[in-house]
């Protein structure tokens, strides 16, 4: 079977023939041996410059020469079968290493010629580029017909492969790398700190609520601005002896409002007392009659 091939430069050309100058055993299908077809696409090229032997008739190249060549250039594919004079009539092996140093001297003298290209036996008068054009398309014809490229007898210098990465992979801590992530992370620590301040904060604030009622001495605190700052709020108490002659104080005021009203109560009983109730009237006795 033939192998899938398409030239596009005589760069794809040389990677073509430094495969099966590597290769061991490369095969052909077909009549035509490796050495056969490196051959003749030498020849192609050495006439394409100096000339060729033999050409179809004028009208033949003019008319259906013509109409071949563009048809091949337009699908960029040549097809097998084509009548080719110098098709070799029977098989003939070679050393493929001198057909290969040949057909690479050759392709370096076509690269360079900068003269009046030859004619095609077929195809008619051809510039440098229409040339350059039918050689690839050509080429890759006949190139893949040879197989068996795969087994290389160069070993390749193939560095081992790399350890295995282990399978647990421990995180690294995040970095902080531009300004804005560190205004974030400092923002996040302050709001932190803030709603732990809130709580102590809160808790103090109950537990002294708590002793109030008991009758305890009640410090005075002064409650932080929590979010302009985020360090923890220091409570300011005053000491004892005054704030807790204000307290009694007040607890005095307190209870002396509530006798007052139990006060007057007594005195509005005694009033009443001492108020004697006034003598009935006594009723006018009627005489019978």
């Amino acid at each position: 079977m033939r192998r899938e091939l398409k030239l596009n430069s005589f760069r794809d050309l040389e990677k073509e023939l430094e495969k099966i100058e590597k290769a061991v055993g490369p095969k052909t299908t077909g009549i035509w041996s490796v050495y056969q077809i490196l051959q003749h696409l030498t020849d192609m090229l050495h006439g394409s410059m100096h000339g060729f032997p033999k050409h179809q008739p004028k009208i033949v190249r003019m008319t259906v020469g013509k109409y071949m060549y563009k048809k091949i250039i337009k699908s960029g594919v040549m097809r097998q079968g084509y009548p080719n004079a110098s098709a070799p009539a029977k098989r003939e092996d070679a050393p493929i290493q001198p057909a290969i140093q040949r057909l690479r001297s050759m392709i370096t003298e076509f690269e360079n010629y900068n003269g009046h290209t030859a004619m095609h036996p077929f195809f008619d008068r051809l510039n440098k580029d229409e040339w350059t054009k039918l050689h690839l398309i050509h080429f890759s014809l006949h190139l893949s017909f040879i197989t068996n490229l795969e087994n290389s007898s160069v070993k390749e210098n193939i560095s081992p492969p790399p350890p295995p990465e282990p399978t647990e992979k421990i995180e690294e801590p995040k970095t902080v790398t531009t300004r804005e992530e560190k205004e974030e992370a400092q923002v996040e620590s302050a709001e932190i700190k803030d709603k732990g301040i809130e709580k102590e904060a809160k808790e103090e604030i109950l537990q002294v609520r708590e002793k109030d009622e008991i009758g305890v001495v009640t410090p005075i605190i002064e409650t932080p601005n929590l979010s302009s700052s985020s360090k923890k709020p220091e409570l300011e108490i005053k000491p004892e002896t005054t704030v807790s002659k204000k307290a009694i104080s007040k607890k005095k005021e307190v209870v002396a409002k509530k006798k007052e009203p139990v006060s007057k109560k007594k005195e509005a009983v005694a009033k009443k007392k001492t108020v004697q109730a006034p003598p009935a009237k006594k009723k006018p006795v009627t005489k019978k009659k």
